[in-house]
């Protein structure tokens, strides 16, 4: 296994410093980071907040991307190309709720970490609208 490493990203998006901050889970850099596992890679934050900020876990979600067909488009994968989307048989991602606001934690994207869920909805899931009917996660 090894650690993930943080990348830096040319997006325009900027959390406040105190959210990072704040946020259960810690930096990317110190997240154990698995190619190909990342309902693992959930675990092991879920399991960090566990011990390191149990009073917030009423706040997290573990959420589960899937469709009939298994095969469920994502972009801004690590290991894909920036413009074209990885599809995965399911992808699985942690999800915190912080004032109102919503912030998702994806070891495997290139997006902000943590990122905010309207952008991760616009940028890596997309609407199906421009999806092949296979692709729909209905």
């Amino acid at each position: 296994m090894s650690e993930s490493k943080c990348e830096s990203s040319s997006w325009s998006q900027k959390l406040p410093i105190d959210i990072a901050r704040r946020g259960p889970v810690p930096p990317a850099k110190q997240c154990m980071h698995v190619k190909y596992y990342c309902e693992e890679n959930v675990w092991k934050l879920c399991e960090a907040v566990n011990i390191d900020r149990p009073e917030e876990l009423e706040f997290c979600s573990v959420v589960f991307i899937s469709n009939e067909d298994r095969a469920v488009p994502i972009w801004h994968q690590k290991i894909g190309k920036p413009d074209e989307p990885v599809v995965w048989d399911y992808h699985v991602i942690f999800l915190w709720r912080l004032e109102g606001e919503s912030y998702v934690y994806d070891l495997d994207s290139s997006l902000p970490f943590p990122c905010k869920l309207e952008m991760y909805i616009n940028e890596a899931i997309k609407t199906d609208d421009i999806l092949q009917p296979q692709y729909h996660r209905d």
